[in-house]
């Protein structure tokens, strides 16, 4: 997996996700620590939605269904 290739090919849909796509290439290539917390300025993170195989019901780490809170602080 390249992230750098994803976020390239990514295809946005509007104004705002060129702008957000276009601030985060730059900033990875300026920033060889992007995926480091260590990074003062800014580093790279992600979430994703677990959905079941019928896109029906979702999955959070609570396993309620309802989480307001990011696992390991965020």
């Amino acid at each position: 997996m390249d992230i750098i290739r994803d976020i390239e090919n990514f295809v946005p849909l509007c104004p705002q996700e060129q702008r957000d796509k276009t601030g985060i290439l730059r900033f990875l290539a300026g920033h060889p620590d992007a995926f480091d917390r260590e990074n003062l300025t800014a580093h790279m993170t992600a979430s994703a939605w677990v959905l079941s195989p019928d896109r029906r019901q979702v999955d959070t780490p609570t396993g309620t269904g309802i989480c307001w809170r990011w696992p390991c602080g965020r």
